[in-house]
C-alpha cells in the first residue's frame, strides 16, 4: 500500500468541522509530562480561587444593604465577568489537559470561545464602567446621586452587558474559533481578517483604555486641587450614598 509523502510546507491552517479536532492540523507542543501536571493543578486552584473569591464578592454585596451602592453593584458585575471563565472555559481546558487533545464538537468549542470572550470584553466594559461612576462621584458628587440612582445603576449595568455581548457575537461570523493546543483552548483566530482585527482592537481596548485614563486623570486633578483649603467647593465633599 503507498503512502502519502510528508508535506514539507509545515501545518495547514485547521479547517472547522462538525466533528472531532477543530485544530488537530495545528502544531501540537511537546510540554514534559511534569509541566502538563503543574499547569493543571494550578488550574485547578485558579478555577478554585475565582469562583470562591467572586462568589463572595457578589454575596457581600447583594446581601449587605449597606454595601449596595451603585460603585458596589459594578464591582458585583466585575466578578459575575470574572467568573464566566471558572464556570465553563477552565474546565474545558481542563478536560483537553487531561485527555492531550480536544475531541469534543466543534459547537463546544465556539461556545468557549464565545464565552472566554464575554468575559474578557465584560471585564473590560465594567472596569470602564466602574471609572465612570467613580469620576462623577468624585467629579461631579452633586449630581451623582441622580445619576446613579438605584434604578439608573440597573439600566447602565444591563447597558454594559448588551454592548458586552454585541461587541463579541460579529467574533463568531467573522473570525473563526479554532483549538490551540498550546494553550489547551478554543480561541479567537482574527489573523485573516487585518481589517477586523484593527476594529476589535480599538473597540475592546482601545476605546475603553481612552476612557478609563481620561476618568482617572480627573479624578486625580480634583483630588490635588481638594488637597488645597483656598480651592475647595462643596464639589469636593467625597461621600458615597447609601442609595
Amino acid at each position: 500500500m503507498a503512502t502519502v509523502p510528508k508535506s514539507n510546507m509545515g501545518p495547514t491552517k485547521a479547517v472547522p468541522t462538525p466533528f472531532g479536532c477543530i485544530g488537530c492540523k495545528l502544531p501540537k507542543p511537546d510540554y514534559p509530562p511534569a509541566l502538563i501536571t503543574f499547569m493543571f493543578c494550578a488550574m485547578v486552584v485558579t478555577v478554585i480561587l475565582d469562583l470562591i473569591g467572586n462568589s463572595m464578592v457578589i454575596l457581600a454585596v447583594t446581601k449587605n444593604k449597606r454595601l449596595r451602592n451603585s460603585g458596589n453593584l459594578f464591582v458585583a458585575s466585575l466578578s459575575a465577568a470574572d467568573m464566566l471563565v471558572a464556570i465553563y472555559p477552565y474546565p474545558m481546558m481542563l478536560y483537553a489537559m487531561s485527555v492531550g487533545e480536544w475531541d469534543l464538537s466543534q459547537l463546544q468549542c465556539q461556545f468557549v470561545g464565545f464565552v472566554s470572550g464575554l468575559s474578557v470584553v465584560g471585564s473590560i466594559f465594567n472596569i470602564t464602567a466602574i471609572a465612570i461612576n467613580r469620576y462623577c462621584y468624585i467629579c461631579h458628587s452633586l449630581q451623582y446621586k441622580r445619576i446613579f440612582n438605584l434604578r439608573n445603576t440597573c439600566i447602565y449595568l444591563v447597558v454594559t452587558w448588551v454592548m458586552t455581548i454585541l461587541a463579541v457575537v460579529p467574533n463568531m461570523y467573522i473570525s473563526s474559533v479554532e483549538y490551540d493546543p498550546r494553550t489547551y483552548s478554543c480561541i479567537f483566530n482574527y489573523l485573516n481578517n487585518p481589517s477586523f482585527t484593527v476594529t476589535i482592537v480599538c473597540i475592546h481596548f482601545v476605546l475603553p483604555l481612552i476612557i478609563v485614563g481620561y476618568c482617572y486623570t480627573k479624578i486625580w486633578i480634583r483630588v490635588l486641587e481638594a488637597r488645597d483649603p483656598a480651592g475647595q467647593n462643596p464639589e469636593n465633599q467625597f461621600a458615597e450614598p447609601t442609595a
